[in-house]
């Protein structure tokens, strides 16, 4: 029969074709016999199973390569650190943009100031620093605030007003502190006040211990005029004769 183009003839199809001389195909694979494939599984070697999938295994090799954004940044936390003597960690909740605004005002006013980096940044820093347990408290979108003295007092009073920020933990003069640490410390009178006391304490053992070093000479100087008193009034043993 013959194929038809827009009413003319394109080719000739055969009925019959001819394979007397074409090869056989033999390279599909033979079945495997029922009892070899028994073996095969009897004999097939189980290995146990890692406790740790190896997808969570994180590979030694692979160094975490820092950007120049991220240096620089790590250096400005160093640095934070560094020249104040009170860091604190917050954690920030949803916030609306003159909330933060104002929250930083007032923060300004007592001079603190809110401080806001990258997680990844701050870990890089604390990693090798003597602050590397405050590392825990950096899983969620945290602010760092920070002052040239420690004001905990003014701090937790600005808090009080914003719930939108938690006060997490800090550091006070190198000294690692927990929130119920932060709030001890508030509590606590001021420098001024506690060195009146320290002076007034001293000042007190002083003179309990130049009465106390006073009191042995007194002691022997009553016992000599106790002593001469009774000289004078004794009658001599010529006279009495």
């Amino acid at each position: 029969s013959a194929l038809f183009l827009w009413g003319r003839p394109t080719g000739w199809v055969p009925r019959l074709e001819f394979v007397r001389n074409a090869r056989a195909v033999t390279r599909h694979k033979r079945p495997i016999p029922y009892l070899k494939q028994k073996v095969l599984e009897l004999t097939k070697v189980i290995t146990p199973k890692p406790l740790v999938p190896p997808k969570c295994i994180k590979s030694a090799d692979v160094m975490e390569e820092k950007n120049k954004l991220e240096m620089l940044l790590e250096r400005e936390v160093e640095k934070l650190f560094r020249e104040n003597r009170m860091v604190t960690i917050c954690q920030l909740g949803p916030m609306k943009d003159e909330d933060w605004v104002m929250f930083r005002h007032h923060l300004r006013k007592h001079d603190i100031y809110a401080k806001i980096f990258p997680n990844k940044v701050v870990q890089y820093f604390l990693n090798d620093s003597k602050y590397k347990n405050l590392k825990p408290l950096f899983i969620c979108h945290n602010v760092l605030v920070v002052s040239h003295e420690p004001r905990v007092r003014e701090l937790l009073r600005v808090l009080r007003a914003v719930p939108q920020v938690i006060l997490l933990g800090g550091c006070v003069d190198d000294v690692l502190m927990s929130k119920q640490s932060l709030l001890n410390y508030s509590k606590l009178p001021k420098l001024e006040v506690l060195q009146g006391q320290l002076v007034g304490t001293l000042s007190h053992v002083c003179s309990q211990t130049s009465s106390v070093l006073q009191q042995p000479a007194q002691n022997l100087s009553r016992i000599f005029q106790q002593h001469i008193s009774q000289q004078t009034t004794e009658p001599k043993p010529d006279e009495s004769s």
